[in-house]
């Protein structure tokens, strides 16, 4: 995850919106389980390989990461690249 910028919202807030990993990622893609784990397409990238490459790990259950284009984040950061907004409009996006 890359460092964070500052921000007037409050870290509770910020941590609220960083454990809702899954329900926030599910709004936008389907996820499938695969044994201790969640996996997906990769929306970020459409070159080859275009498996199920997007992981969420039951042993780190507030961060997504793709094995194939190596990107990775909280759901703030999902949302942040995926709408392409800032990272304050994402948590808001969240809320």
């Amino acid at each position: 995850m890359s460092k964070k910028p500052k921000t007037n919202i409050s870290q509770e807030n910020i941590n609220e919106a960083r454990s809702m990993l899954k329900i926030t990622i599910s709004r936008y893609f389907p996820l499938k389980r695969k044994q201790h784990r969640l996996v997906g397409l990769c929306p970020f990238h459409t070159e080859e390989p275009h498996y199920l490459s997007f992981n969420i790990s039951d042993k780190r259950p507030d961060e997504w990461i793709c094995y194939a284009c190596k990107r990775r984040g909280d759901a703030i950061d999902f949302v942040s690249q995926f709408m392409k907004i800032s990272y304050e409009k994402a948590i808001k996006e969240i809320a």
